[in-house]
């Protein structure tokens, strides 16, 4: 089994869970109570940014694990994931 950073992993899911709190905002539009879309607010902007950065951090950790492994398998694997996650991010 793989060993996870909790950090990244708890770092990830609380960047998921602002861009649900900013996508409430799009929804409530002017109909929302004020307080609510202040709050939503403070996420706006900074919870896509934070899980791209994240999603960087994880391209970068396994392809890291893969040179110093020598592990070409692993490394074929993370070019295939890095090229996937390239095409999603444009998105």
């Amino acid at each position: 089994m793989k060993e996870r950073i909790i950090g990244i992993d708890i770092a990830r899911a609380l960047a998921v869970i602002g861009m649900i709190i900013v996508n409430f905002k799009v929804v409530l539009g002017e109909n929302g109570l004020s307080w609510v879309k202040s709050f939503a607010s403070a996420f706006e902007g900074k919870a896509a940014a934070t899980f791209v950065v994240l999603a960087g951090v994880g391209l970068a950790l396994m392809t890291n694990s893969a040179l110093r492994n020598n592990d070409s398998q692993k490394l074929k694997t993370a070019k295939i994931k890095t090229s996937q996650t390239k095409q999603l991010l444009k998105l």
